[in-house]
């Protein structure tokens, strides 16, 4: 029985946008689950919002128990958010819910992709001793937090059982790709994996 596809990986690197085309592609059978706004609903405020009143801590607390949830189900394709898989504790909560792909991204596309969101700058700040840089000058506190944290990060995300550069390839192209990796016979569940495979320039890396 085929299990769950969960996309990790930084905040900007595509997740969402790449997961929802990839369950468009696989059909009927799998859906797109994208785990901020189920919590949101679940919360009933948003992630601002609830990290401002109870606190980061809390809010991974619901993360993990809301993968507790999805490891109940099958044939989901789900764009986690750019935390889960980013401690051990996490990971290993992701890691039961399914199969992890890591959606690498170049630092580049990711700050670019932020800049561009309207909504960044209500987003919390990762970093909060600067806090007052990210209201101040966006783009240079998104300098100094993009990089800071995905080398916080990069550890447990090398640890997904695929790697997917993104480097140089359009969405669509990586949901393709997302959903092969998710019709490949024996693809069936949480596990670490190993090998190779290159073609038109992208590069899926296994554990």
């Amino acid at each position: 029985m085929m299990g769950n596809i969960l996309l990790v990986g930084a905040r900007a690197s595509g997740k969402s946008a790449v997961g929802r085309r990839a369950a468009q592609q696989l059909g009927s059978g799998w859906r797109f689950l994208e785990m901020d706004q189920a919590l949101v609903e679940r919360l009933g405020m948003s992630i601002p919002q609830f990290f401002a009143t109870r606190g980061e801590a809390a809010f991974r607390e619901a993360e993990r128990a809301l993968l507790g949830e999805i490891a109940r189900g099958d044939h989901q394709i789900v764009a986690c958010g750019g935390g889960v898989a980013g401690t051990a504790e996490s990971l290993a909560a992701a890691r039961a819910a399914g199969t992890l792909v890591w959606l690498d991204a170049p630092v580049a596309d990711l700050i670019a992709r932020r800049l561009a969101d309207p909504d960044e700058g209500a987003r919390p700040a990762l970093l909060a001793s600067l806090a007052a840089l990210k209201a101040q000058d966006l783009e240079a506190y998104l300098h100094v937090e993009v990089p800071t944290i995905l080398e916080r990060r990069r550890a447990c995300y090398a640890q997904a059982d695929y790697t997917i550069a993104t480097a140089g390839l359009e969405l669509d192209r990586v949901a393709q790709i997302v959903a092969c990796l998710a019709s490949c016979e024996g693809l069936t569940g949480p596990g670490r994996r190993a090998a190779s495979a290159r073609g038109r320039g992208q590069g899926i890396r296994r554990r």
